[in-house]
């Protein structure tokens, strides 16, 4: 999986984060104030098998702000503005390609090592293995994307519907303790 190292601190907390183990995470890339993941990056295979989420939202505050975006439609607003506006479908392209990108250099040569049709996947398939990049998947895959440090022009919308990237009362202590 390359040089990347990730303190077992680091991996208990985003297992009880997230309510199960994970075994392909190689970095956090987003803390919050309080200094828990928000925000993780996987290795684009697990098992073996293609894991196309690169970026992935750990932190419960913002997994359920987004939540309530995507319970009041809000992909499919994404969706319309992706279809309606060229600048923006245009910058989501390029979202999606700069994803596969990030995917083929954390593989690296490993790629060879694939099936043709799992080498397709990896170079073929955007921001959490979708094909179509006119659909948005889900909002918790864009903004981790934004926040990861992507320049996905969902992720950053999300962010600014949100109140805050943070929450104010460290919520996620009963996670964690």
């Amino acid at each position: 999986m390359g040089s990347y190292s990730i303190s077992e601190n680091s991996i208990k907390i985003i297992e009880t984060l997230i309510g199960r183990e994970i075994s392909n995470c190689i970095e956090v890339v987003k803390t919050c104030p309080y200094g828990i993941p928000q925000v993780i990056k996987s290795y684009p295979l697990k098992d073996n098998k293609p894991f196309p989420t690169l970026y992935w939202l750990v932190c419960p505050y913002l997994c359920e702000e987004v939540a309530k975006l995507e319970s009041k439609g809000m992909i499919t607003y994404f969706e319309e503005l992706i279809e309606k506006n060229s600048e923006f479908k245009k910058k989501m392209f390029m979202a999606h390609c700069t994803e596969i990108r990030v995917r083929l250099e954390i593989l690296g040569e490993a790629i060879t090592d694939l099936s043709p049709s799992m080498q397709s996947k990896m170079r073929n398939t955007g921001i959490g293995g979708i094909t179509d990049f006119s659909k948005v998947k889900c909002l918790h895959l864009h903004l981790a994307s934004f926040l990861g440090g992507q320049d996905n022009p969902v992720g950053a919308e999300v962010s600014k519907m949100i109140d805050s990237c943070c929450c104010s009362n460290f919520a996620c202590e009963k996670y964690i303790r």
